[in-house]
């Protein structure tokens, strides 16, 4: 949420979300994720492998609702190219970069799941972690 040309922020200052209430935030290196008390996706940053999942590539210096995922989001996690995403059904939504089968698409996906819909990598899936639907998407090396 703060303005990409910006290096560092050294204080605590505020995001505006409004009129979203955040519940859950999530901070890779390169982009956030958050959850509104109401269970909607909102992210923002660095969009070069369509891992904001908003349907195309370009970054976003603001929090914008992800459109694309039409379930409500109870736990999401940021790796460095990619984002993992819980809902309040134990459905597992994946968007990124596919390499290294970090989307749960398989070990050599070659896709970079920006195509417009959010990917649901794992169907009817139970999200594994702690309780809450918390998911953790680790850091990474490209």
């Amino acid at each position: 949420g703060i303005d990409l040309r910006s290096d560092a922020v050294s204080i605590p200052t505020p995001v505006p979300v409004s009129p979203h209430r955040v519940a859950v935030v999530s901070a890779g290196p390169f982009h956030s994720l958050a959850i509104t008390s109401e269970g909607v996706l909102l992210a923002c940053g660095r969009n070069t492998h369509g891992q904001l999942g908003l349907g195309s590539r370009r970054d976003s210096s603001h929090f914008v609702r992800v459109a694309k995922l039409t379930h409500l989001a109870t736990g999401a996690s940021c790796g460095a190219h990619h984002s993992v995403i819980c809902t309040a059904r134990g459905l597992v939504f994946t968007c990124g970069l596919a390499s290294r089968g970090r989307l749960g698409l398989g070990a050599d996906a070659l896709v970079t799941a920006s195509n417009g819909t959010a990917r649901r990598a794992l169907q009817g899936a139970q999200a594994r972690g702690a309780p809450g639907g918390e998911v953790d998407g680790g850091a990474e090396s490209a």
